[in-house]
């Protein structure tokens, strides 16, 4: 819907985080991994920041549902004493969020968890 690059950055998302896109002069630093990683790096350290470390897992939802999308379904866990470390598998268990975003946090530790050790998985290392 928009989103483009290694990063899939929205434009409006690109622009806030240093990314020049301009199609009237075919400029579009979204598709500049260089460029774009960093961008995505500064993007996820907010991230982090805004829901906190021990809400890993929410920040990683928010990079692909949005902070607010994340937040608005946060703010229909009932209890506000709901323990923050688990805020995302409730999210998950009650449906609060979009089948995408429930299945991309997993998706990404899956891959962290390969790259750190692609030889115990059957691939050759690096």
């Amino acid at each position: 819907v928009g989103a483009l690059g290694l990063w899939q950055f929205m434009i409006p998302t690109a622009r806030e985080y240093g990314l020049v896109v301009d199609p009237g002069r075919g400029i579009d630093e979204r598709t500049d991994p260089t460029k774009a990683t960093h961008a995505a790096a500064r993007y996820f350290a907010w991230l982090l920041r805004r829901f906190g470390s021990e809400q890993m897992m929410c920040a990683i939802a928010s990079y692909n549902r949005g902070p607010g999308g994340v937040q608005n379904a946060m703010n229909k866990i009932e209890d506000p004493l709901y323990p923050s470390s688990k805020r995302f598998w409730y999210m998950v268990e009650h449906d609060l969020l979009p089948d995408e975003t429930s299945q991309y946090v997993p998706k990404i530790f899956a891959v962290a968890i390969l790259a750190s050790s692609p030889e115990r998985f059957g691939f050759d290392a690096p």
